[in-house]
Formats: C-alpha cells, sequence, structure tokens
C-alpha cells in the first residue's frame, strides 16, 4: 500500500469548485487514498470535467459504508477514463454491504466514460438519493449516461439504479459480481427503488452491454412501487 493522498485529493477538488466549468488531469499512475465512514475525501463538486489517466486505489478500511468517490447533489461533472480499484480483498470489517466505488447520490447531469469500477465492498457504481435541505432523503439523480463503464469483482452490485431517471448505459461491462466475495443479491446490475416515498425509477436503457458471470442475477429488476419500511 502506498502514500495516502487523502489530502491531495481534497485540495484538488476543492480547486475545482466554483461556477465555472473546470478541466482537471490526472496523469498516470497509482495512486492510494484512505475513505471517510459514509463519506468520501474524493468529492467531486458541479461543473467538473475529469480526466482521468490513473488507477486510484481505495486503502483497506473496516467501514460498512463509504465511497473512494463521491458525487453528492452535484450537477454537470463527467469522470472520463481511469480505474479505481476497492479494498473487497482485504477488508477489515464483516459488516455492511455498502462500499462503493462512485457513488451519485441526487446527482444531475453525470456522465461517466471509460473507466473501470473494480472489486469494491459494495456496488461499482450507485445511483441513489441525495439529501435535500431539510436533511430528507428526496433528491433523486437524473439525466446520467455510463459509455465504456466495466464494473467487475464488486461484492454486493456491479450497478445499482435505486433512484434516478433518464439514465443511459453503453458499451459497457458488468462482470463476476460475488466472485472475490458476496452479498445478496450480487447481480451485474441491480435496478431496485429502495425507498418509500415515491416513484424512483424512470426511463433506464441499455445498449451493446455484456452482463456475464456473475454469482446472482446478471440484471436483477425490482417492480417500481413504494416499498414498506
Amino acid at each position: 500500500i502506498g502514500f495516502d493522498n487523502k489530502d491531495n485529493f481534497i485540495n484538488v477538488m476543492k480547486l475545482c469548485e466554483g461556477e465555472m466549468y473546470t478541466h482537471l488531469y490526472m496523469p498516470e499512475g497509482t495512486y492510494y487514498t484512505s475513505t471517510q465512514y459514509n463519506d468520501s475525501y474524493l468529492r467531486v463538486p458541479s461543473n467538473t470535467y475529469w480526466h482521468n489517466a490513473a488507477t486510484i486505489c481505495q486503502i483497506p478500511n473496516k467501514y460498512s459504508k463509504s465511497s473512494l468517490v463521491l458525487l453528492d447533489c452535484v450537477s454537470n461533472v463527467t469522470i472520463d477514463g481511469g480505474r479505481f480499484v476497492g479494498d473487497v480483498k482485504n477488508h477489515l470489517g464483516l459488516d455492511g454491504e455498502w462500499g462503493h466505488g462512485i457513488k451519485c447520490s441526487g446527482a444531475e447531469n453525470i456522465n461517466l466514460y471509460n473507466l473501470e469500477c473494480v472489486e469494491f465492498w459494495g456496488d461499482g457504481v450507485d445511483l441513489i438519493e441525495g439529501k435535500d435541505i431539510h436533511g430528507d432523503i428526496s433528491i433523486n439523480c437524473k439525466n446520467v449516461k455510463l459509455d465504456n463503464v466495466k464494473c467487475l469483482y464488486n461484492r454486493r452490485q456491479g450497478l445499482s439504479i435505486e433512484a434516478a431517471s433518464n439514465v443511459s448505459i453503453l458499451n459497457s461491462e458488468f462482470a463476476y459480481t460475488g466472485m472475490i466475495a458476496t452479498t445478496n443479491p450480487s447481480a451485474g446490475v441491480d435496478i431496485e427503488p429502495w425507498q418509500s416515498n415515491g416513484p424512483k425509477i424512470k426511463c433506464i436503457s441499455f445498449q451493446n452491454c455484456l452482463f456475464h458471470d456473475n454469482y446472482g442475477y446478471d440484471l436483477h429488476v425490482v417492480p417500481n412501487h413504494l416499498l414498506s419500511d
């Protein structure tokens, strides 16, 4: 395990804050970072295009929930390139299933291109609600595109879609979920609205994608209805 770059990532992402659209270029190389419980040191702000040629590795942790990269109630973000590697082989805890690679919570106009999310304790990519100004989990993701994304060898899901509309997944691969370690449902893709405060899933499309060799279903879909608590 290499040097913990958490402070460097915090500072770089702060430089991207503001109303102006920012292009962030990260060169080739392998960079390690720790994570926070139920949070991330790699919080990408709105109006950021991240050109990423790097491999970013999560330092093993014991958290039941965390994110390597977090897009929390932001808009107009593109992550183009890179390899994001989780800690499923060396995770220090036994609880939880929410250690995600890229978590989009209540994010809008998001593009994930030409990247890999592999070996996470939870999902490679998760699309879920964000909190509003009252602290209620009510803001769904909108207008999300994945193109040439590979989610491989994750523990819970390759991709979870829990609260999102207008999602396009193109030329992507979801495979080997649950093959290193497993927790239900260990699907390649799981479309599962889980909050009970309104319809969560609308207009999801897949084109030219591969689903294979997952411990659970390759594609797992739960009906779009109000779930009981």
